[in-house]
């Protein structure tokens, strides 16, 4: 089944605003990535899932529980599979529809760094936090897809990004993006 714009938002939102209050509950630093955090430092794009960066450290057990009370369908053993690192994807039927959720465990010093920095927004109609906007710049830049270069174009010509530039520079040598960051400010320019 294909859900509507509307009814794809209102599944999103709600599972968001369950995520949201246990993982503040249950004291879980996580934020929102990919295209719903594109749309909040831009403009409304489509997404088909939704992208969560979080830090697992000793809270595996508590955010499976979170998971599952959110309606995706994500195993305890996919999560220990990513405790250092790494993407899961899980699943949230809704309305006979199966969306995608894709976690990744915060594991290198960047990711640590993003989640620091988050900020709190309103996405979909729930306060959650997202990545700010030039952690979103680097991780869209490592990605490289042709889909993650369009959104650090956005992000550029919307000048939400980047913000602080040592702070952008930094991370893009560390992650050897910064020939592709130097590339797409020149084509935002002109």
């Amino acid at each position: 089944m294909k859900l509507t714009s509307a009814e794809l938002e209102a599944a999103f939102g709600g599972m968001l605003g369950v995520l949201s209050e246990r993982f503040e509950d249950a004291g879980v630093p996580w934020m929102v990535i990919g295209g719903l955090a594109v749309s909040v430092w831009t403009e409304p794009r489509g997404t088909k899932d939704c992208d969560i960066a979080l830090l697992l450290e000793h809270h595996t057990d508590v955010v499976a529980e979170t998971i599952s009370a959110a309606g995706i369908e994500l195993t305890r053993a996919e999560l220990h599979q990513i405790r250092n690192g790494g993407v899961a994807r899980g699943r949230f039927r809704h309305d006979g529809a199966t969306l995608m959720v894709d976690f990744l465990a915060g594991g290198t010093p960047f990711e640590k760094s993003a989640l620091a920095r988050r900020e709190r927004c309103e996405v979909l109609g729930v306060a959650a936090w997202i990545v700010s906007s030039d952690d979103l710049l680097i991780y869209k830049l490592i990605a490289g897809r042709p889909q993650d270069l369009a959104d650090v174009d956005k992000l550029i010509r919307f000048r939400r990004a980047p913000l602080d530039r040592a702070y952008v520079d930094r991370w893009a040598r560390e992650w050897e993006v910064e020939d592709q960051l130097a590339r797409a400010i020149e084509l935002a320019d002109r």
